[in-house]
């Protein structure tokens, strides 16, 4: 079978990971993109499917701001609201065996929304990611913080 799953490793929900899309919808990475995947969430366990479910809830352009400098650099600000399960929007995006030549990706979850098609179908989760640098570029969360958080 193909891996086409992604794993978002959060920073207070731990990690998930969704069956996406396959064949033409892969989307281009890149530092200072959006890219938005499009994740099934029946074929997951209903611990994933609630974290992004949070995000999906909380996540929008009022909670998060993401920009590039006038050098080229990729920004974000995050603005968490108070009821939400989880601590921060920036997460490490991780494609599945199968996906091709694609690479980790530190991201900030911009907006994120459940989708059904028809009535009894499985719940879709789309998800826009703002892509800041490559994962292996960056260790760990908070050397990503501390070079791209911006302090608006």
């Amino acid at each position: 079978m193909t891996d086409s799953s992604w794993t978002i490793h959060t920073k207070s929900n731990g990690s998930v990971t969704l069956p996406g899309a396959i064949g033409d919808s892969m989307p281009t990475f890149g530092a200072g993109r959006d890219v938005t995947l499009l994740l099934f969430a029946a074929d997951s366990d209903d611990t994933a499917y609630q974290t992004l479910r949070e995000y999906a809830r909380y996540t929008n352009e009022s909670t998060s701001n993401t920009g590039i400098d006038i050098h080229g650099k990729p920004w974000f600000y995050e603005s968490i609201h108070p009821t939400a399960d989880y601590e921060s929007a920036l997460v490490r995006l991780e494609p599945g065996a199968d996906i091709g030549d694609l690479r980790g990706w530190w991201c900030v979850i911009t907006d994120a929304s459940i989708q059904t098609n028809a009535v009894g179908t499985a719940p879709r989760v789309s998800v826009t990611l703002y892509v800041l640098a490559e994962a292996a570029e960056y260790t760990d969360r908070q050397l990503v913080t501390d070079e791209f958080e911006a302090g608006l």
